[in-house]
């Protein structure tokens, strides 16, 4: 069994109103041979192995044989199935290739030698809000800078930031 293959979708309503006319052995007879069909991607054109898998006998098997058997195509083939199953493969092709090269990339990346910081953060001082300065011409005559606090460069320093 495929291991993306554990858990089958069942449409509940789907599947009352279309085994609506069978009875409480040829439903469950119709449901363990879907679920096998899900796991197994088909089912055996053998009346005792379809018996055994329905889990009844093969006597009552063959009484209900040709009701169930018009549940699937010739062959034992189900459309729904064979639907829900393409689906199904299709997804965990794409997630396993997304793992492949996820785990690439993870590989690619260099790692720290012994006695190196696994990250190391470079952070930078930005803001939108701009600040007005005197100009040339008054910073000539007299007036300061704006100058950052020295709370703000003790921050600055605690933290590795550079300005």
């Amino acid at each position: 069994m495929a291991n993306h293959r554990r858990y089958m979708p069942l449409y509940v309503g789907d599947f009352l109103a279309d085994t609506l006319d069978l009875n409480a052995a040829e439903t469950g007879a119709y449901l363990l041979l879907i679920m096998h069909y899900w796991q197994h991607g088909g089912l055996p054109d053998d009346d005792r192995k379809l018996a055994a898998i329905a889990r009844t006998t093969t006597l009552k098997w063959s009484k209900m044989k040709t009701v169930v058997e018009s549940y699937f195509q010739p062959g034992w083939r189900h459309k729904r199935v064979d639907r829900e199953l393409q689906l199904a493969d299709e997804k965990h092709e794409k997630l396993s290739m997304a793992g492949i090269v996820g785990r690439a990339k993870q590989r690619a990346r260099p790692r720290p030698g012994p006695g190196q910081a696994a990250h190391i953060y470079t952070k930078k001082i930005t803001t939108t809000e701009t600040v007005p300065r005197e100009s040339k011409e008054g910073a000539s005559q007299g007036s300061k800078a704006i100058e950052p606090t020295d709370a703000l460069r003790e921050t600055i320093e605690r933290k590795g930031w550079h300005t």
